[in-house]
């Protein structure tokens, strides 16, 4: 199992789902699905129940003998209640490390769950961000997603701008040479906005990470 920790807009979803897109679909089947802090147990249960077949007895597994990997993004999303747990998760724990979980709706039945695996994604803890359970965290080999470097930005901004605005496309020497300037100031501009306008309370949608800075560059293509 393994969990990717990393700001909004590092591609933990892409990497995993990209992964997740080279199975062999008639061995190894691949499901996604998302938390929200909407999320309660009994929505988990069901959810695995809809991807797995009835084996033997009380032992379900996906169709056709195969073996499956569950994505779950957004592990972090679901709420902790008021005395501190995180509900959501402790059935996705007792499903990893029991190779199955207690069902909600046949109290003291014990459904087990076969050939299943689970990646995972979540964004940094704090800020109003929650974390997992530790007992949730330890079923996982945890990779932290980092931005790309500067140099790395401006590269790859560089070759979209500079791509569009080109002689062939019958812009200027001029409008080209300042495109070659604007790759760094955007950059630039975005890194200084991310540090001075700092999410509150009252202003929670003051994120800004790299898609924000992806569509600025998709707003000046479409001149």
């Amino acid at each position: 199992a393994v969990l990717l920790i990393g700001e909004q807009g590092t591609a933990k979803t892409v990497m995993i789902k990209g992964y997740m897109s080279k199975y062999d679909a008639d061995v190894h089947m691949g499901k996604s699905l998302n938390f929200s802090s909407a999320t309660v147990p009994l929505m988990f249960q069901r959810t695995i129940e809809s991807y797995v077949d009835k084996r033997m007895g009380t032992t379900y597994g996906p169709p056709a003998g195969r073996k499956m990997t569950v994505f779950v993004d957004d592990i972090n999303m679901p709420i902790i209640n008021e005395w501190g747990d995180q509900v959501t998760n402790e059935i996705v724990r007792q499903t990893m490390e029991m190779q199955g979980f207690y069902n909600l709706e046949k109290p003291g039945e014990f459904t087990h769950i076969v050939d299943i695996q689970f990646l995972a994604a979540m964004i940094h803890p704090g800020g109003g961000r929650n974390d997992i359970p530790e007992r949730l965290k330890r079923q996982f080999c945890v990779f932290n997603c980092t931005l790309p470097s500067n140099n790395s930005m401006d590269h790859i901004f560089r070759i979209i701008g500079l791509g569009y605005f080109c002689a062939e496309r019958g812009f200027s020497a001029d409008v080209i040479d300042m495109v070659k300037k604007l790759v760094p100031a955007t950059r630039v501009l975005w890194q200084l906005t991310k540090v001075k306008m700092l999410p509150t309370p009252a202003k929670f949608h003051y994120i800004f990470n790299l898609r924000d800075l992806s569509r600025i560059w998709e707003g000046m293509l479409k001149v």
